[in-house]
Formats: structure tokens, C-alpha cells, sequence
């Protein structure tokens, strides 16, 4: 039969262990990593050097693959997916503080 030589294309969703899998670009899974981080939009556009709109384009993809609504939806679907590990939350979250500025000793008040 001619439709049995016919080369499909893989679908957006593969399998393993009986459920689907979504299959992430590179930029989709750094957009997904920095969104787990707690990031916004901007802070991700910013720190990848890309509009804001490049970032919330990704985002669209990575709803539409993990076939959810919002954040939270995402990120809990990425963690049952595999995609990324609870510890990769948590270490995130033991980044370095930002600096800020403090005023100089003689200008505290205490």
C-alpha cells in the first residue's frame, strides 16, 4: 500500500510511559527554566537580550505544548512531565540576593 510508505511527521507530543511528553525548543525550555525561577516576562526578555514579545511568544508555544492556561499550570505540568526537577526550583531560589544600595553608617538612623 502506498499510505504505509508514507513519512509522517512526529507529533508535538511524543509518549513515554503511556503519557504524552511535550517536546520543547532550547528557547522554549530557557523561558520555561526562567519562568520556574519566578521570573516576569520583562526580567526574562531582559536577561535573554530579546523583546518582550519574543518571550511571551515562547510562552504561547510552551501553553499550547504542555497544553495548559497559565504559570502555575505550566510549571506543575513541566514538573509531572519531567522537564525539570523540584530541585531545580529550590536552587534557583538560593541565588545570591541583588545588592542594594545602603546608606553609609553616618546617615543611618538606629
Amino acid at each position: 500500500m502506498v499510505a504505509s510508505k508514507v513519512v509522517s511527521r512526529p507529533p508535538a507530543f511524543g509518549r513515554e510511559e503511556g503519557r504524552p511528553v511535550a517536546r520543547l525548543t532550547n528557547c522554549e525550555k530557557t523561558v520555561l527554566r526562567l519562568m520556574i525561577e519566578g521570573q516576569s516576562p520583562r526580567q526574562m526578555a531582559d536577561q535573554l537580550c530579546v523583546s518582550r514579545r519574543t518571550v511571551e511568544y515562547h510562552l504561547g508555544h510552551i501553553y499550547a505544548k504542555l497544553d495548559v492556561n497559565n504559570r502555575m499550570e505550566a510549571i506543575q505540568q513541566a514538573l509531572r512531565q519531567g522537564l525539570f526537577q523540584p530541585d531545580d526550583m529550590v536552587a534557583s531560589s538560593k541565588r545570591a540576593p541583588v545588592m542594594t544600595k545602603v546608606a553609609p553608617a553616618e546617615h543611618r538612623q538606629e
